[in-house]
Formats: structure tokens, C-alpha cells, sequence
């Protein structure tokens, strides 16, 4: 709830349950995107529509120009003087009321609805109708109905996957989303369900390779938001199927939670859901101190809200367990772990199957060294959901850590190929270039690491992995380079000082495979230059 310290219009705007938004004596119609004056349409155009709601949705707080341009004209470069027009035309249209839209000089617009309390419209929405989503059959492009059982496959598999990939959305069944085969439906029709998100694609199938177009669409505005293509290897037809939906799944998630990211990020809005979207795309950026930080403010502001959010929880159980893990602290470990443990624990007590307190947990148990009881943990989680490309991860550091590395390796190539773009992909392409160090691979190692310190710059422990990789290959050159950048975001490295850095899990419990992986990474620090 917002209370708004403006002159009083008649009546407080409201919300109603089919996305009828009420002031005075407008309706705005949200789902057929329509303003209303006494029950009479007003001629508005879609650009005007869209900055009238931003505005209505704002409760009264001011809203710039550049958060205008953001969610009316978004990706697009456009001068202040199309927002003037869109504003004119709002006036016209509100007739007498024109004096409801504010202008604030040089800043931005305000909408006035009066000094009653004025609801945040998206609370009034339930969530099935904010976050819903709809797969639609994937269309078969070779026209062979024998290939049919195939695309369908997919389909099915990733109305389910999503399902687990987004806590909290409304995915319609497939039996639901069947009705639209062939891809007959416009996605304004679909729209008409109150589906926010359609994802919308075909399969291509040939004697070598599948190749999947998708495109994800706003079904209220009819805007492509995002758009993908997959090829891969034609080998068993359900291991194909299983990667591709895996991919789709991690894919589609990040691009919902980065859309609905920014448009809380816009509004402001103190909502627990937008909350957490914004602390979750945060969490989809590359590691970083900095970003765990901002993503935990977020998070504790939920739980502040909620305090028995599980989401909120489990993030922010998450992002005690790799503080640790990244080594971004000196000391605190033990009480980190503990306090870590305790909200994950709370967070399964009010959701058992909750994938990312889940994927904690076993991080949780790898940073104990109770490798074995964390690739359990790991693997339970892929039984839920497949496509979480950071449990194969987790996955490959503890078959690391027990020296186990052909398994470590299979595991972190499998992270890649489900996530080949992925913000995270930086973690299992440092953990394949250590594997590789530790069988000797070294300029695999260097190619692996190279990759991963271009995908996150700001992992400074994968520079130094890389540093001793470039050092037992031979390429001392290119060693000394990598050392003096180390050099450059750390000065006065050691290998004393690095070397406790370096064991982010109870040297205790790794395997003695593991331990000689570890003193040959030192002897390449050597080698580089690094002093003892």
C-alpha cells in the first residue's frame, strides 16, 4: 500500500480481478488494452495505452522520462518529444480530468488518483495471470507425422521443466495448449486467456542434426522479446530430446526473470514478487562479491515483507554458501555455513521439492566436504528438473574433489551443453580447466580457463588457475602475462597467502588424486613467477 501526498480526486483508482483498472469515472482495460470514459471507448493509440498504465502503476510516484522510454519504447533510441505526444493525447482523451497526469518539470510525469490509499495494481493481479506462460506445440518443419511422438516429446517435457525452472508461475497444461497446435493462434488470442508469456517454436529433423527455432512473445503487447536457435547432434533420439528441452527450459527462465526483473526494477514496487525477480536476476549475472551483496538486500527486503518466504530463504541460503565457497571472506566461515544451513532448512520445511534450496543444500555439503551425500543431494535435484545446468556443476566439483575426474569432466561438459550461453557458464568452464590440470591436459586447461576468465573477468581465482595451466603447458610468456594481471586486481600476491584461498572445502576430506592435482597447481604458480 502507498499513500500519495497529492490533491484528492474523487475516487482512489482500483483493480478488479479481471484486469479492469477503475479511476473516477475511466476504465482502463488492461487485458483488451482499452480506456473507457463513462463505459464509452476512447480512441487511444498502443504507445499512449502503455504510458497511461505506467503511470497509473507508479501509485503517484514520479516516473522519469528514461523509465518511460524503458517500458513504452523498449531497446529503442527515441527523442523526449515522442513522450510530449503520447502525453497530449492522454490529456485529449481524459478530457476535464486532464489534470490527473502531473508534468514535473525537466524530470518525468506523475499521476495524480488521489490522496486515499492507491493499491500497487499488480498486487491486485493474481499471480496466474501476471507470471502465467503457455508453451505452445512446437511445430514439426519436416511435415513427416512418423516424426511427430518427437516434437510433441518436447514439448510436454518442457511445459514441466518450466514449471520447476520458475517457482511460482502458471504454466497451462499441455493437454490445454494442445488446442493451438499447428501454430494457428495469434498470440493476442492466447492473450485473451490472460497468458502473459507464450513460447512459441519449431523442430527441424534431419538424417544428422536437430536444429529448434523458439521466440518467446508478450502476448498482451504482441512483442518478441527473445529469440534462440538450438542445433545439436541427431544420436539417440532421447538424449537429444532430453538436452534440447534442458537448454529450452534454462533459457526461457532467465529471459522471464530478466523481463520481469526490469519491469519491477521500473515500478519500484516493494511487492515480494518483485523482490525476488530482481534478486533472482541478479543471481543470474556472473559471480560476483558486489552482486551477492545487492541480491541479499533484496532477498532480507522480502523476507521483511514475508518472513516465511521459502524463495527468499533459499536465496538467501544460496548466497551464504558461496560466500564461503568464493572465498569473498576471511573469516566467519563456520557461522556462514550455520546460518546458511538454518535457512535452508526452513525453506524445505515449507517446500520439500524447492529446486534452489535444494541445489544449496548440496553446495552446502560440498563446502562440509560430505562430497558423496552432496552428489546425492545434486542428483535429486535433476530428477526434478533437468535443466539446471549449475547442479551438473555441483555435480562435477565434488567427483573433483574425490578424485574422481572423468566423471568430474562429463559432468562439467554436460553443464555446457545445457547452458552454452549461460550468465554462471564461467563456473563450470573454471572447474573443466582445473579437472583438466589435474590430468595433465594442460593446454585444454588453458583453452577451458581462458574461456571462463572471458565469460566472468572478475573471478580472480580462475586467472590464477589459468596462470599455473599457461605455466605447465610451457607457455611461460603467456603465464607471466596472467600473472601480472592477478598482480594488477591483487598486488603482493604469494602462494602462502593464495593458498588457504585456494581450499574452499576441508582439505581433509578431498582424495589424495585431488591433493596431488593441488600441489601440481602450486608448482605452476612457481613456474609463472609467483614468489613463495
Amino acid at each position: 500500500m502507498f499513500g500519495l501526498g497529492v490533491q484528492s480526486f474523487e475516487h482512489p483508482a482500483t483493480m478488479a480481478a479481471d484486469g479492469t483498472l477503475r479511476f473516477g469515472r475511466f476504465e482502463l482495460r488492461r487485458n483488451e488494452r482499452q480506456l473507457l470514459a463513462e463505459g464509452k471507448p476512447m480512441e487511444l493509440g498502443d504507445r499512449a495505452f502503455d504510458l497511461l498504465f505506467a503511470l497509473i502503476v507508479a501509485a503517484g510516484a514520479l516516473v522519469t522520462k528514461r523509465a518511460l522510454m524503458e517500458t513504452v519504447w523498449p531497446g529503442q533510441a527515441i527523442e523526449d518529444n515522442n513522450i510530449a505526444v503520447q502525453i497530449g493525447a492522454l490529456r485529449r482523451a481524459l478530457g476535464r480530468d486532464r489534470g490527473l497526469i502531473q508534468t514535473v518539470h525537466r524530470r518525468g510525469y506523475r499521476f495524480l488518483g488521489g490522496s486515499h490509499t492507491i493499491e500497487d495494481v499488480r498486487t491486485k493481479v493474481p499471480m496466474s495471470q501476471r507470471l502465467s506462460i503457455v508453451v505452445l506445440p512446437f511445430v514439426n518443419l519436416k511435415s513427416d507425422p512418423a516424426l511427430d511422438y518427437i516434437v510433441n516429446g518436447i514439448t510436454h517435457s518442457l511445459t514441466t521443466d518450466i514449471s520447476h525452472a520458475l517457482p511460482g508461475s502458471f504454466v497451462v497444461s499441455h493437454s490445454a495448449a494442445f488446442t493451438y497446435r499447428n501454430g494457428s493462434a495469434e498470440p493476442r488470442r492466447i492473450g485473451q486467456l490472460d497468458v502473459r508469456y507464450v513460447l512459441a517454436g519449431s523442430v527441424l529433423l534431419d538424417e544428422n542434426q536437430v536444429r529448434v527455432n523458439a521466440r518467446l512473445i508478450d502476448a498482451m503487447s504482441d512483442r518478441q522479446l527473445w529469440a534462440d536457435r538450438f542445433d545439436t547432434v541427431r544420436s539417440a533420439v532421447l538424449a537429444v530430446q532430453d538436452e534440447i528441452v534442458a537448454r529450452l527450459s534454462r533459457s526461457f527462465g532467465l529471459q522471464i526473470i530478466d523481463a520481469e526483473a526490469r519491469q519491477s526494477r521500473r515500478l519500484q514496487s516493494p511487492v515480494v514478487v518483485d523482490l525476488l525477480m530482481r534478486g533472482w536476476a541478479l543471481m543470474n549475472r556472473p559471480t560476483a562479491r558486489e552482486t551477492l551483496i545487492e541480491a541479499r538486500e533484496l532477498f532480507e527486503h522480502a523476507l521483511s515483507v514475508d518472513p516465511d518466504n521459502a524463495d527468499a530463504l533459499a536465496q538467501i541460503g544460496t548466497i551464504l554458501v558461496f560466500e564461503v565457497l568464493n572465498g569473498y571472506y576471511d573469516t566467519g566461515r563456520t557461522e556462514r555455513l550455520a546460518d546458511a544451513d538454518a535457512a535452508l532448512a526452513q525453506a524445505l520445511a515449507k517446500n520439500p521439492n524447492h529446486i534452489a534450496a535444494l541445489r544449496a543444500r548440496a553446495a552446502l555439503l560440498r563446502a562440509r566436504g560430505a562430497f558423496r551425500e552432496a552428489i546425492q543431494a545434486a542428483e535429486a535435484v535433476i530428477l526434478i528438473n533437468p535443466g539446471e545446468p549449475r547442479v551438473y556443476n555441483e555435480l562435477g566439483l565434488s567427483f573433483l574433489y574425490l578424485g574422481e575426474v572423468t566423471k568430474a569432466i562429463e559432468y562439467f561438459s554436460k553443464a555446457g551443453r545445457v547452458g552454452p550461453r549461460d550468465p554462471a557458464r564461467s563456473v563450470w568452464l573454471s572447474g573443466l580447466g582445473r579437472a583438466q590440470i589435474s590430468m595433465q591436459r594442460d593446454l585444454d586447461a588453458m583453452q577451458s580457463l581462458q574461456a571462463a576468465v572471458t565469460a566472468n573477468p572478475k573471478d580472480f581465482f580462475t586467472r590464477v588457475f589459468l596462470v599455473a595451466a599457461c605455466a605447465l603447458a610451457g607457455r611461460q610468456a603467456e603465464a607471466e602475462a596472467a600473472l601480472k594481471e592477478c598482480n594488477q586486481l591483487r598486488p603482493g600476491l604469494t602462494i602462502k597467502a593464495l593458498s588457504s584461498r585456494l581450499w574452499p572445502v576441508p582439505i581433509e576430506a578431498t582424495s589424495p588424486r585431488y591433493r596431488r592435482y593441488h600441489q601440481r597447481l602450486l608448482l605452476g604458480l612457481r613456474k609463472a613467477g609467483m614468489p613463495s
